[in-house]
């Protein structure tokens, strides 16, 4: 009886879903899967609309987001506040480093992890 009901437990668990945005009790879409599977997170992300090197990126204070996919805002969005919904990752972005003779390659400083948002479909 115990085994019955762990199992009972195990499999309501895996049929429905929770993200950071509160949605309980339908289940994960194939998107959602997938983000979990690759340790992400669902959720929205809020910010200004901003351009930058690496890609299209949404700030909110100091938080950088960079979105998957997006080289840049069209002219009518950028500079405006957003709400965008997907799977928040990371990213790996280039890190600068010195050469010889004190030449500095184009890069981020530190570990050059991001974060990276793959809006849902």
């Amino acid at each position: 009886m115990r085994r019955n009901a762990a199992a009972l437990v195990l499999l309501a668990a895996c049929s429905t879903t929770r993200s950071n945005d509160g949605d309980v009790g339908r289940a994960p879409s194939a998107f959602e899967l997938g983000c979990t599977a690759r340790r992400g997170v669902i959720t929205t992300v809020t910010g200004e609309a901003l351009d930058a090197k690496m890609g299209a990126v949404l700030l909110d204070g100091d938080e950088i987001t960079y979105v998957k996919d997006l080289d840049y805002w069209p002219i009518d969005q950028l500079n405006k506040r957003h709400s965008l919904r997907g799977c928040l990752g990371t990213r790996q972005l280039p890190v600068a480093e010195e050469l010889p003779g004190g030449i500095i390659t184009q890069g981020v400083g530190g570990d050059g992890i991001a974060a990276e948002l793959e809006r849902a479909p």
